[in-house]
């Protein structure tokens, strides 16, 4: 199953070449799905694996397109992860000797290191292969990817953390490496490749009579007005991945990484934007953006006792106004005042001491 890549200013289009038509696939920030990826939590791939065996084996007639439409929503990538796992549990057999020897020779790495961390994994064999054996085989090798792609962007993005590197732009950085794989005899992935082909694509397939008629297409396509254009025909989702990972690079997309979480995300607009917008894993219903600040903002307060005498000072006059010791309006006054006072001694233009002294001693509202 191919994929059709179009780049158009700063996004990438992706259509899926399925069974019956070509298929869209929404359109976003090139490497946005990339890095979606790079930062995916492997049990939402099981998850999807383990919907995916059931669908093969407890079915007569699987919906294996109905089945990646579904998974198409949340990342192209994922997709190819499960197509595969479609591919390989129903065409190849691995259930039978031939099937399970080529499984074995295709991800040797992957079930090497299942049965280097299992017991259960050890000894498998084409009678016993089971459906988490299956499924591990994926992840692993879903892992390994990640794993990969995250290498060569940081390569790419912070040159190594190599003092040599940081003077080089990310696009001669991405050239060193492909010279450093030719110089180990290994296939260049991004400059120097033969994976990458370009073909232009329909958006809608036009039928003619069996005889061509160059009037009768000509005709189709003034009433119709489908879409053509040129794309890149990437023949797998690994080729697709270096594929959008070379034109982030190449294109210079502004790529910062995350002050809270430490990942990678697309700057769209705004290039002083510190934090990114995915969930937090402990709170769902927060992101990076609305607690980073906070965040940065108490770890500045711990580290300055003018601060954190400020803070607590602040907790505790506005705990007042909730058991009504102390009005809005002189919580309000206070605060002014406080600030004034804080940031003069920040300043140096008050003593920290006598900055201590009348921030503790909470004034005309001591009696309170």
């Amino acid at each position: 199953m191919a994929y059709y890549a179009r780049i158009s200013e700063n996004k990438m289009q992706v259509l899926i070449e399925g069974q019956e038509q070509m298929r869209h696939q929404h359109e976003m920030l090139i490497g946005q799905q990339l890095l979606d990826f790079i930062y995916f939590d492997v049990k939402r791939l099981n998850e999807a694996l383990d919907h995916a065996y059931s669908i093969a084996h407890y079915f007569k007639e699987p919906d294996f397109e109905g089945t990646l439409k579904r998974i198409d929503t949340q990342n192209i990538y994922l997709r190819f992860f499960v197509e595969l796992f479609f591919d390989t549990s129903i065409n190849h057999k691995p259930n039978t000797k031939l099937g399970f020897e080529a499984l074995c020779n295709q991800y040797s790495k992957e079930i090497a290191f299942l049965e280097q961390n299992s017991e259960k994994f050890k000894n498998v064999t084409y009678r016993t292969i089971s459906k988490p054996f299956m499924i591990g085989i994926f992840s692993v090798h879903a892992m390994g990817m990640q794993s990969f792609m995250k290498q060569q962007l940081e390569f790419c993005v912070e040159g190594a953390n190599d003092e040599k590197y940081q003077q080089l732009s990310p696009i001669e950085r991405l050239y060193i490496y492909e010279q450093w794989r030719k110089s180990r005899g290994e296939q260049p992935l991004y400059f120097e490749t033969d994976t990458f082909s370009s073909r232009l694509v329909i958006s809608k397939e036009i039928s003619t009579d069996e005889d061509f008629s160059i009037e009768e297409l000509t005709d189709k396509l003034k009433k119709q007005k489908p879409q053509i254009a040129e794309m890149t025909v990437l023949p797998t989702g690994w080729a697709l991945m270096r594929f959008e990972l070379m034109k982030m690079i190449s294109q210079g997309v502004p790529i910062n990484k995350c002050a809270n979480c430490g990942r990678y995300f697309i700057l769209d607009g705004r290039s002083d934007i510190a934090y990114c917008s995915r969930p937090l894993a402990d709170q769902p219903g927060k992101t990076c953006q609305d607690v980073g600040a906070l965040n940065k903002y108490m770890d500045k307060v711990h580290a300055d006792p003018i601060r954190k005498e400020f803070h607590k000072a602040y907790k505790r006059n506005h705990s007042r106004v909730r058991v009504g010791t102390m009005t809005q309006t002189e919580f309000l006054e206070w605060s002014d005042e406080a600030r004034d006072k804080r940031d003069q001694c920040i300043a140096g233009e008050m003593d920290e001491d006598k900055f201590m002294e009348w921030i503790n001693t909470d004034r005309k509202y001591k009696k309170n």
